[in-house]
């Protein structure tokens, strides 16, 4: 049982790193393509 949830609580920071990681970089590229059009 403790096995379990160990593995979800590390499936969840994994995702919760991959999301957080993904939006990073949707934001400097949407950040950097308006600095370049301004």
């Amino acid at each position: 049982m403790a096995t379990t949830f160990i593995l979800s609580c590390a499936g969840l920071v994994v995702v919760i790193n991959s999301t957080y990681n993904v939006r990073r970089l949707l934001n400097g590229s949407i950040f950097r393509a308006h600095n370049e059009f301004t």
